[in-house]
């Protein structure tokens, strides 16, 4: 951002568009030294000195839970679609379409990102008390009203009512992200649980971040900024139902692993 406020538009689009880029490598560093710092987890550690690690995850967690790869995709499109089109769409439809500044746009999104950090951080923790699926529903319900009210405002020409709601856009998409990694790596065997978790968010940026912004610019032109409020909404009512249909199938092989360890062969294998 800082790079794109502090040098003209032909330099930026030339080469300055590489320096976050840059950037990037010392957030990287922090990332790596970040993770070295976390244990693993007991699960984990137990499939390891076990030796159930598979050799090919991806293709054992395709044959073995496709249903879940696929609802966690919904679940995290959900979350992907509002965030790419307040973070990006709105750069194109604020500037364009309503003749705001840029700069200005630029500085409330950064603003917003910050925000949703702080947001996050609360979410995750009082997510563990209330439960993960609960914060998440909360932020996916909030989330299908607030797009109404976010391109009513924006509409409005009001500057300062566009620069506050702007500003608290991210954070249902903060109550969404945050206990999404539990949501999804939880429905996945420990073995395959990194695969089957990866697929799931990269499937979402595939069919759900991704062309949002290119799937808002076409729905604003034809239907209005409401028809995008509606795009956001219905995605969020489907991630809805995916945590739903996540839950049940993990209580489902819950109650399946109870019957089995009850069952008195089994019980004289163990044994």
């Amino acid at each position: 951002m800082a790079a794109s406020l502090g040098m003209p538009s032909t330099a930026f689009m030339t080469w300055g568009w590489r320096l976050p880029f840059l950037a990037s490598a010392v957030l990287i560093s922090v990332g790596i030294w970040i993770r070295r710092q976390v244990p693993e987890t007991k699960d984990f550690k137990t499939a390891t000195e076990s030796g159930s690690i598979k050799k090919a995850p991806v293709a054992e967690v395709l044959r073995s839970s496709p249903v879940e790869i696929g609802l966690a995709a919904f679940l995290k499109s959900a979350e992907m679609i509002p965030v790419y089109i307040f973070i990006a769409f709105i750069l194109s439809y604020g500037t364009d379409q309503l003749s705001y500044g840029r700069n200005t746009l630029l500085l409330l999104v950064s603003a917003a990102a910050f925000i949703s950090a702080g947001t996050m951080i609360a979410a995750g923790h009082y997510s563990d008390r209330m439960g993960h699926a609960r914060m998440y529903t909360l932020g996916a319900l909030a989330m299908s009203v607030f797009g109404f009210l976010y391109f009513a405002v924006i509409d409005s020409g009001s500057t300062v009512a566009a620069g506050l709601v702007i500003l608290i856009s991210l954070i249902p998409y903060a109550l969404m992200f945050a206990p999404e990694p539990v949501l999804i790596a939880q429905n996945f065997p420990v073995e395959t649980r990194y695969s089957g978790s990866s697929l799931g968010f990269n499937l979402a940026g595939i069919i759900g971040g991704g062309p949002a912004p290119f799937i808002a610019t076409w729905v604003v032109v034809r239907f209005g900024s409401m028809a995008v409020a509606a795009y956001i909404a219905l995605f969020c009512l489907i991630g809805v139902l995916a945590v739903k249909a996540l839950v049940a199938r993990g209580r489902a092989r819950e109650h399946r692993s109870v019957d089995q360890t009850s069952n008195p062969r089994v019980i004289r294998e163990i044994a």
